[in-house]
């Protein structure tokens, strides 16, 4: 089953866009496609795409409480939520194989539900791309939460990433679509 998407998006699974229908980011492109259905993840150009469904979701700032004498630091439970969505998502997507060792690059798509009330117009405008999300959450603090939960399964640690492709959309579906690839 597909979805259609502003930027040619498709709502697909991770095997499907595996075999090289990129979900609208930059550096697609069928032979990198193959990883994501077996060949070596350590050479360079090998990528790793996934789908996270559901409304996006920045990372939280960190909750303190007192304790008797003591500070405790937690991460908010919807920040807890939707990192470990993002895990099951990038796990089924690596498929019991190791994490990156070299550096990085991340394309993410990160798309919109769109408002009620929009008008049939701006609603089309939402659709082909022309009207772009002002909304919360900043574009920062979602990649900050994808690119934290993927810490030890897609690459070792974020730190790797070097370059990265943001974009807020809307869509008929919301979700974000990330794309690893090995530099």
């Amino acid at each position: 089953m597909e979805r259609k998407t502003p930027d040619g998006l498709r709502g697909q699974s991770s095997l499907e866009l595996a075999a090289g229908e990129a979900p609208g980011v930059p550096g697609a492109d069928r032979e990198a496609g193959r990883c994501a259905e077996g060949s070596d993840l350590g050479r360079v150009g090998q990528t790793i795409r996934f789908e996270i469904p559901g409304p996006v979701t920045g990372k939280g700032r960190a909750r303190v409480t007192v304790r008797g004498k003591f500070a405790h630091v937690y991460t908010p439970d919807q920040t807890s939520s939707y990192e470990s969505l993002v895990k099951l998502a990038a796990q089924a997507a690596m498929n019991g194989r190791q994490p990156l060792t070299q550096a990085c690059e991340v394309n993410i798509v990160m798309l919109f539900d769109i408002p009620k009330s929009f008008s049939r117009i701006k609603r089309a405008q939402a659709i082909t791309g022309e009207l772009k999300p002002m909304v919360k959450p900043d574009i920062d603090n979602v990649c900050k939460s994808l690119l934290d939960a993927c810490n030890g399964i897609v690459y070792q640690d974020d730190k790797q990433v070097t370059d990265a492709n943001l974009r807020k959309r809307y869509g008929l579906v919301p979700g974000a679509y990330v794309e690893v690839r090995a530099l």
